[in-house]
Formats: structure tokens, C-alpha cells, sequence
């Protein structure tokens, strides 16, 4: 984005620190923190919602009252020693799947499209979801 802006074409990738460098000197030092805000806002949700998912299957998985792991249930395939496993990574993945949409906003926000302008930011997840 930075070398588009400059005019320049096929230009070698930047160091970190070359990069950097390049962004203070076109959008001051507020160039560095672009997408915080969209990425605080994907990563709490994420978050919120792992540890949600994640105790939720727990419960229906057999967790007693107290925290421990219990027996789980007749229908659960799963031994109970994997519990906390399975819990896990299911409801690793179902958060990556529900926030994965959400993290192509601050994406764009930082690399828009070979467009002249940067796509709206909602209209932008939608867009690379369908592409």
C-alpha cells in the first residue's frame, strides 16, 4: 500500500523497521496503530466467546458442580479424560469460523484491494467472503 502510494512498482518487500519508517513518514505516528481498534474489538469478541463455548461444552460434557471432570454422558463417544481436549479445540474452532469474517476488516483497513481506494469496511468482509 505504502509503495502504491509512492508510485513505486514491484518494489521489494520492506524490513519491519523500513516499513515502520515509511508509515510515520506518510500517516505520522497514528499510522502505526491503524486496525487497533477493529482487532480490539475481533479479539475481545473472539475471546468472549472461545471461553463461552469452551464452558459451555464442558458442562454438557459431565463437569461437576465443583470444576472437576465427572463421568460424561451415556451419548458423549468421548473419555472423560478428553473432555477438556475436545472442549477445547471444538470451541477453538467455532470461534476462529464465527470471527474469521470480522477479521478481514481491520485486514483491509491495513491492505486495502489493488483498488485506488479502500473498500468500505463492512462491505469489505462480506466481499471476501464471497470471493
Amino acid at each position: 500500500m505504502i509503495a502504491k502510494e509512492q508510485g513505486i512498482i514491484n518494489a521489494q518487500p520492506l524490513t519491519a523497521r523500513s516499513a515502520a519508517a515509511a508509515l510515520v513518514r506518510s500517516r505520522g505516528l497514528a499510522g502505526l496503530y491503524t486496525g487497533l481498534g477493529p482487532h480490539a474489538i475481533r479479539d475481545t469478541f473472539g475471546t468472549g466467546l472461545y471461553f463461552g463455548l469452551y464452558d459451555v461444552l464442558r458442562q454438557l460434557l459431565g463437569r461437576l458442580p465443583d470444576g472437576t471432570q465427572g463421568p460424561t454422558p451415556a451419548w458423549s463417544p468421548i473419555p472423560s479424560s478428553l473432555t477438556p481436549l475436545f472442549s477445547g479445540a471444538l470451541a477453538g474452532v467455532s470461534a476462529f469460523a464465527i470471527v474469521y469474517p470480522i477479521g478481514t476488516v481491520p485486514s483491509s483497513q491495513i491492505s486495502p484491494s489493488s483498488s485506488a481506494e479502500a473498500e468500505p469496511r463492512y462491505d469489505c468482509a462480506i466481499r471476501k467472503q464471497t470471493q
